[in-house]
């Protein structure tokens, strides 16, 4: 899974950005990905759509944002492949 995160600058600050595919991809397998500030550290939390709301499934504190995005890349990637739907033309059905 590629990076899902696109860096930018926004008024000389080097933000971070999830690009369009890939929050339709989080929404339509019904996980989000979060990465907030905590501490001195960063918090990502990966959150599942439970019925109408969203529960927190897994989370990890990083010294950065980056290493939180990276770590939930990880996850998200298990999820995708879990998620995968087989390709029968590749398997020879």
């Amino acid at each position: 899974m590629r990076p899902y995160v696109k860096r930018t600058t926004y008024n000389g600050n080097q933000i971070r950005m999830l690009m369009e595919d890939d929050i339709d991809l989080l929404i339509s397998l019904d996980h989000w990905v979060s990465v907030v500030p905590h501490g001195k550290k960063w918090k990502g939390v990966i959150w599942v759509k439970v019925g109408e709301g969203w529960k927190e499934h897994k989370s990890r504190v990083q010294t950065n944002p980056t290493k939180c995005y990276e770590w939930s890349a990880e996850i998200m990637e298990k999820v995708l492949e879990k998620n995968k739907e087989p390709n029968y033309e590749e398997i020879g059905r």
